[in-house]
């Protein structure tokens, strides 16, 4: 029997995090491991471009309709998804996310992850954005698990004060596969030229 895995995410677009998201879905399809794409709809900035990603892929998705920063609404329509749906983990990207995800999963023998992008170890940002750094490092310290891209990501979480083992380096990467098709059509045409490849 799988285990149903929310990927939580608060997005403004499909971006590279976005793409991430998705890459880790699509591969893990057919595992131990049942993805589901939720996407916090923001209602001044609706963006749900991941949903419709997932949807052309095939992977189940679902959008939470999120008005204001931080809605109880929101949070108690993410519990009541997971209840319904099973699952058994809520893996956030973001702190808007990983609010959510740990406020819906309280008591309910869920378990937290959260991947940490690359803002995270930022240190010039402007003081709302700092006010978010702050916020999302505190809210991480109540996850079972934390993945750092890189190495480097890995050592600012732990100075920062995560537990060692609680942090793991997952680098992010890509399908090579997309580029398949492309490398054949390029092959194809310098065979076809034998003359211009000489």
């Amino acid at each position: 029997m799988s285990r149903k895995v929310l990927q939580l995410r608060s997005s403004v677009g499909f971006f590279g995090a976005e793409n991430v998201i998705m890459e880790v879905a699509k591969a893990i399809v057919g595992s131990p491991y049942e993805p589901i794409i939720g996407v916090l709809e923001n209602s001044h900035n609706p963006h749900t471009e991941l949903a419709a990603v997932a949807k052309k892929y095939g992977v189940a998705s679902k959008v939470f309709p999120c008005d204001g920063r931080f809605s109880m609404q929101t949070t108690n329509a993410v519990r009541q998804y997971m209840a319904e749906n099973d699952i058994d983990i809520v893996h956030a990207h973001g702190y808007k996310a990983a609010f959510y995800a740990l406020f819906a999963t309280l008591n309910t023998g869920c378990k937290r992850v959260a991947t940490i992008h690359p803002w995270l170890i930022e240190s010039n940002r402007a003081s709302r954005a700092k006010f978010y750094l702050a916020f999302d490092k505190a809210l991480l310290r109540s996850f079972h698990s934390l993945v750092a891209i890189s190495d480097e990501m890995r050592e600012q979480v732990v100075r920062d004060g995560m537990k060692p083992a609680r942090v793991v380096t997952i680098e992010n990467g890509i399908d090579l596969q997309r580029f398949a098709a492309a490398q054949n059509i390029a092959r194809a045409q310098i065979l076809a030229f034998p003359s211009a490849a000489a």
